[in-house]
């Protein structure tokens, strides 16, 4: 399970601790990425693993002037920026919470309906 106080410990690393500009949130955890933020920020929403449902305190929501946005995928031109980020930059790679063999497929899927790890689920031929 990740860290519960990762969005304190994430904006300990702003500047003042303001929080960040941007969050982009891969797994779903809306509630922790908008804590994440500076008053005005915003969250791109590119994933649900980790669950269908998120509750959200409004009124901090909306003290906050955060902006929440879903999406499911860019263009080219929407990752010149990241691309150009992870070209620059030494970036970790995403850790692998568990790794299935292609016949254990529906144990992988119910790996990840349990939310029972963080990080990608590979599934192998061998």
């Amino acid at each position: 399970m990740p860290d519960p106080e990762w969005p304190d410990t994430a904006r300990r690393l702003t500047p003042d601790g303001r929080g960040f500009d941007l969050v982009l949130d891969l797994v779903g955890t809306w509630a922790q990425s908008i804590e994440a933020l500076r008053p005005g920020g915003r969250v791109v929403v590119l994933g649900a693993s980790r669950s269908d449902l998120a509750t959200l305190d409004v009124r901090p929501f909306y003290f906050g002037q955060y902006e929440l946005i879903g999406t499911t995928m860019g263009s080219p031109q929407d990752f010149t920026g990241p691309l150009q980020l992870l070209d620059s930059e030494t970036v970790p790679p995403v850790p692998i919470s568990a790794m299935f063999p292609l016949a254990e497929a529906a144990t992988a899927h119910k790996h990840l309906e349990r939310s029972s790890g963080f990080g990608k689920v590979v599934l192998s031929q061998s």
